[in-house]
């Protein structure tokens, strides 16, 4: 058959078709949907209609296929999700919850557990068993940016801090946020967990540094040596000391056993990135100036000054007596500590390296950027492993501790959670908006413009 070429007209449906899924397993199988209310089943070799779905009362919108094949599952704007037996096409489920229409569907990929996901205009992503059959969560979260991201050392949580002054920790196996951070009045810049996970550090536009218990949230510490807001935060690995970077220019130490704060010198702008050395012996400060420094914590003397021309926001020791840095040009570049020298720049990015980290176990260097992506370098070649796509600019990321995925921050209420071996979307966290689920229908008064501008944060108008 030439390329190109019509193979079958499948004609049926008297309105507009728009979702289409194949069986997973029996190829010519294929389901459509309409906004006739109805789903279809066809064989694409003969272009039978093998089966008429038709218990929707509303436009069909999406359309999936369980892994294993044994159900179809249909979404529409009547705001109800139908799963269908493949055996006899027999009713099976009928889920019910979402306020508005409903646009999209996903089958987890794992057979041994059908979950489906459904994704509606009410600002929400529900999670339901298909042999429940029950809701297993709704996906919510941040009003507005995540901002930036932590793994706990030891367990599949991940922290998230926003510019809704929120921090939440999230389970990722749960699927459930465990506990929502309160206190923060402002911006939360950064985020850390301590060596052990018992402990959660953020920093914020409050001008405070805050000290969280990760079992059950409570505020442990708090303090507010600096004077404007405070963007950068890091843990000693050995878990007792704080290390803060300010809009004020100064690193802060702070000593959670003692209570001890100490100033250090003042860089000549604001400083924006931190990171301690695996044996906790050097800490390195990046700041707005272009500026590096690595002191001797123990003497609190700074060894090396270094000067880029762009502010310098990502800090990472890349492996044992070499320090990464990335800047606002693009470019990454590793400094030998004994020697003081830089040993290698690359061109890593188009635009603002805001965030570096390193892989726990293999030779990786990853590297956030405002140009949407985040980048897997080699770090003892600076040969490029891998491209992620961020959704937006990412101003965060940080590996999980067995190194198998990578979740990166945005500048919408959305993480993402990448494979780090194949690059693909694993996961992401939805939030809502600020007026998520306020019901306007029939509300008079309102302009087209106003309305179009509450939805967009959240509100929802059911049809008549």
């Amino acid at each position: 058959m030439p390329s190109g070429a019509l193979a079958e007209d499948l004609t049926g449906h008297s309105d507009c078709v728009l979702p289409l899924a194949f069986h997973p397993t029996h190829e010519h199988l294929l389901a459509s949907g309409s906004d006739d209310k109805t789903v279809r089943l066809w064989d694409v070799r003969d272009g039978a209609c093998l089966h008429i779905f038709a218990d929707h009362e509303a436009e069909v919108r999406s359309v999936a296929f369980s892994p294993d094949g044994a159900w179809l599952a249909s979404g529409s704007h009547d705001r109800r999700v139908r799963i269908w037996r493949m055996d006899d096409y027999a009713p099976y489920r009928l889920f019910e919850g979402h306020r508005d229409a409903i646009e999209a569907l996903a089958f987890a990929p794992d057979s041994d557990a059908p979950l489906l996901y459904v994704g509606s205009h009410d600002q929400s992503i529900h999670v339901w068993d298909v042999r429940g059959p029950q809701r297993v969560r709704t996906l919510q979260g941040h009003v507005d940016r995540a901002w930036t991201v932590a793994w706990h050392p030891q367990y599949p949580w991940l922290a998230t801090g926003g510019s809704d002054g929120h921090i939440r920790i999230w389970d990722l196996d749960q699927r459930r946020c465990l506990h929502d951070l309160t206190g923060h009045s402002g911006w939360v810049e950064m985020i850390a967990f301590s060596p052990d996970g018992s402990q959660l550090a953020s920093v914020g536009n409050d001008k405070t540094v805050r000290v969280w218990d990760t079992q059950d949230g409570r505020l442990l510490l708090s303090h507010r040596q600096h004077s404007q807001p405070v963007a950068a935060v890091a843990f000693h690995p050995n878990g007792r000391l704080i290390a803060s970077g300010s809009e004020d220019s100064s690193v802060c130490l702070w000593n959670l056993n003692s209570g001890e704060l100490v100033t250090l010198p003042e860089h000549p702008n604001s400083v924006r990135g931190l990171a301690f050395s695996a044996d906790g012996h050097w800490l390195a400060s990046g700041d707005d100036d272009g500026t590096v420094r690595l002191w001797d914590i123990k003497t609190r003397y700074i060894a090396y000054t270094w000067q880029m021309d762009a502010a310098v926001w990502g800090l990472a020791f890349a492996k044992p007596g070499i320090l990464a840095s990335g800047s606002h040009d693009g470019t990454i570049r590793l400094w030998d500590i004994e020697s003081g020298a830089c040993i290698q720049t690359w061109a890593a990015h188009s635009d603002v390296i805001v965030a570096l980290a390193l892989h726990p176990y293999a030779r990786l260097l990853a590297s956030a950027s405002y140009d949407t992506t985040v980048r897997l370098w080699d770090a003892d070649t600076d040969a490029l492993v891998r491209t992620l796509q961020g959704e937006t600019r990412v101003p965060a990321i940080a590996f999980s501790p067995d190194g198998r995925l990578l979740a990166g921050g945005s500048h919408t209420e959305t993480v993402r959670i990448w494979d780090v071996a194949t690059g693909e979307v694993v996961q992401e966290i939805h939030s809502p908006r600020p007026y998520d689920g306020l019901n306007i229908t029939g509300v008079t008064g309102l302009t087209d413009a106003e309305i179009r501008m509450l939805k967009q944060l959240g509100a929802v108008e059911f049809a008549a």
